[in-house]
């Protein structure tokens, strides 16, 4: 079993991280877990936008349980009040494209964590 902890907190519009990812990448995160291993605990997590973060963890739900979500609501509802106005009418982000610098070093901290995890973690776990 994998207890996964699935903050939200690698969003496009996170203030802190700048990490720029949309939730269709964090979907492809959840996806590589399961195929990892499909048992999976799932933990919410931070998220400092309220929008995005509950369209996240409802995909990642949905996956967790192996269900297509259905947005019924996609197009009869807006307004600030239940979202940005960009965000409005569908459940998926739009596709966010980052290049140059700024996306050579998130993948490059992305492969220092991979590394110090498989180096300094998973020997502890498999001991």
């Amino acid at each position: 079993m994998i207890v996964a902890e699935l903050g939200a907190d690698s969003l496009v519009s996170d203030p802190l991280t700048h990490l720029k990812l949309t939730n269709n990448s964090y979907q492809r995160a959840v996806k590589e877990i399961m195929e990892i291993c499909p048992r999976v605990l799932g933990l919410g997590g931070g998220g400092y936008d309220l929008y995005r973060t509950a369209r996240c963890w409802t995909l990642a739900w949905a996956i967790l349980n192996n269900v297509e979500p259905r947005d019924e609501f996609a197009g009869l509802i807006g307004g600030m009040m239940f979202g940005p106005e960009k965000e409005v009418g569908s459940l998926y982000d739009h596709p966010y494209h980052t290049e140059g610098e700024v996306k050579e070093k998130a993948f490059q901290e992305a492969r220092r964590v991979a590394a110090y995890i498989r180096q300094e973690i998973l020997p502890i776990l498999e001991a």
